[in-house]
């Protein structure tokens, strides 16, 4: 049978402070990230693993300290504002121009600016060379997001499904997150994939097409059955 026409509907979403959901997991680096002027050097790292939420953490704090955002890659060519303001600088795993890193720390500890980090690994695993920029990641401050819990699962998910409009029986909940691989960005792309196939096939979100959106992400996004 041929696809049907997915028609793309616009998705209501927000991406803000009332959207953050606080949990065990989290709990500690949203008051460290809140408390930023008590940072060491005007400096965090904010470490955790993949899907854990450090890009929404960093976004939240960046908007509401006016921050800019910059790629470590684009470090080098990065210039400040005119007047500086404070700095998040996202996922420090990739590659960065170190010796330019070490002179943007530098200027905007001199500047009186805080700049917030992150990364995957813990700062002792970022495996940097340069002397200088290992004594600035060390004199920082590091706070780490834990694994994604139970409560934040189930709370990012029922919001996520109500940004897409979804429905379903209560059941389903349950059902789903014990079959999602446990980071917020495979929650993002299931609910999306359930959104898409609940379209296709015309039919509500149940446990099967739960099932069957799982297994076709698994297998690399092609969906055989209607």
């Amino acid at each position: 049978m041929a696809d049907q026409l997915v028609l793309k509907l616009p998705v209501r979403t927000a991406f803000g402070r009332d959207d953050y959901f606080v949990s065990d997991a989290n709990a500690l680096a949203v008051d460290v990230v809140r408390d930023w002027k008590t940072w060491a050097n005007g400096r965090l790292i904010l470490s955790g693993p993949a899907g854990s939420g450090k890009t929404h953490l960093l976004s939240i704090w960046a908007a509401d300290v006016g921050a800019e955002r910059v790629r470590p890659e684009a470090v080098s060519s990065w210039r400040p504002k005119s007047p500086a303001v404070p700095l998040a600088i996202e996922d420090l795993s990739q590659t960065a121009d170190q010796h330019a890193l070490v002179l943007l720390l530098n200027q905007m500890a001199a500047d009186g600016l805080p700049v917030l980090l992150s990364s995957n690994p813990p700062p002792k695993d970022l495996g940097f060379a340069l002397p200088d920029l290992v004594s600035r990641i060390e004199s920082s401050s590091h706070v780490t997001l834990g694994a994604v819990d139970d409560a934040l699962l189930n709370a990012v998910f029922l919001k996520l499904a109500s940004d897409r409009q979804l429905t379903f029986d209560p059941g389903v909940v349950p059902f789903t997150l014990a079959r999602v691989e446990r980071s917020l960005s495979s929650l993002k792309n299931l609910v999306a994939k359930l959104d898409h196939m609940s379209l296709q096939r015309q039919k509500p979100v149940t446990k099967r097409l739960v099932g069957d959106a799982i297994a076709t992400l698994e297998d690399g996004g092609t969906d055989e059955r209607h």
